[in-house]
């Protein structure tokens, strides 16, 4: 199911046409194997917590 999904995804998001809605929304059109986004997840947390905690910003 995994690889289905992930092949579907990327389908989509290398789409020109789906790509540049996505492009002017702000946003990059990135496609990436989940053990890829768990990766950018973990790489992305690690960056951000010490931020957020500076912050003081709490979870109501």
């Amino acid at each position: 199911i995994h690889a289905r999904l992930t092949t579907a995804v990327r389908g989509v998001v290398d789409d020109p046409e789906t790509a540049d809605r996505i492009r002017q929304m702000g946003l990059d059109p990135l496609s990436s194997t989940p053990e890829e986004l768990r990766a950018r997840v973990l790489r992305d947390r690690t960056f951000y917590a010490p931020i957020v905690q500076a912050s003081g910003v709490q979870q109501d």
